[in-house]
């Protein structure tokens, strides 16, 4: 009996998509398991998770980046909160995703080396309501107190940013005025202006909570996340 390559089942009670990868995954493998995907998410409501076992995989079609790219789009645009994928440390495949994750923008995922790792780390996050997309060379403005200062925005979500910035940091607490652009589906930029409150200090940077994110907003700016997916960051020039 030939093992299947692509398994995919849905949890409703749990808002849940469990996925597995075995084998030698090519380029035609990641394409079905993107129509599975879509089929699952249809049964699912935002702020659904998903973990991926990658402990049976040999994941080492290059070629395949662009669809594994889409399918993060795709996750994005449609409210995943977690994705979270079982391998060890020292996985051909876990390699292979964190090096296109150094290369490219996209969603930060979790990885654990068990299943029970990853339920656990997903019914403990019940405070955490919103996937981040690590981005590259974006910049913020944003407005402290009444002056101007500019910064780099680390990471996005619907609930928040990270801004990493070599001015003096605003205090935890303060209100600010963000403004940054993201690509939008026709790969133009989209300008938004939030309110935020700094939440917190890390190095170099601080974190800010959105305040009062209307609806409208809300989607659009979960449609350009899913697009950033899928934008190529050119690297500098030595």
């Amino acid at each position: 009996m030939i093992q299947k390559k692509i398994n995919v089942r849905v949890d409703m009670k749990k808002n849940r998509i469990y996925c597995s990868w075995c084998g030698n995954i090519s380029k035609v493998d990641i394409n079905s398991y993107f129509t599975e995907v879509r089929f699952a998410v249809a049964d699912l409501k935002p702020g659904f998770s998903l973990i991926l076992d990658l402990r049976e995989c040999r994941y080492s079609s290059l070629e395949a980046i662009s669809v594994v790219k889409k399918i993060m789009q795709y996750l994005v645009t449609k409210g995943v909160k977690d994705v979270v994928r079982v391998v060890s440390d020292k996985h051909l495949s876990r390699t292979q995703f964190m090096n296109m994750a150094l290369r490219a923008q996209g969603y930060q995922a979790v990885y654990v080396n068990t299943p029970e790792e990853a339920e656990a780390f997903i019914d403990n996050a019940a405070t955490r309501h919103h996937i981040r997309l690590k981005l590259q060379k974006k910049f913020v403005e944003y407005v402290d107190n009444g002056a101007t200062r500019y910064g780099t925005l680390q990471d996005v979500s619907v609930g928040g940013c990270a801004v990493s910035t070599a001015k003096e940091l605003p205090a935890v607490g303060s209100e600010l005025l963000l403004r940054f652009a993201l690509c939008d589906k026709k790969m133009q930029e989209c300008r938004f202006e939030f309110e935020g409150k700094v939440a917190r200090h890390f190095e170099a940077g601080f974190g800010v909570e959105f305040v009062q994110l209307l609806s409208a907003d809300r989607q659009k700016l979960l449609e350009c996340m899913g697009q950033e997916t899928v934008v190529e960051v050119k690297k500098d020039q030595d």
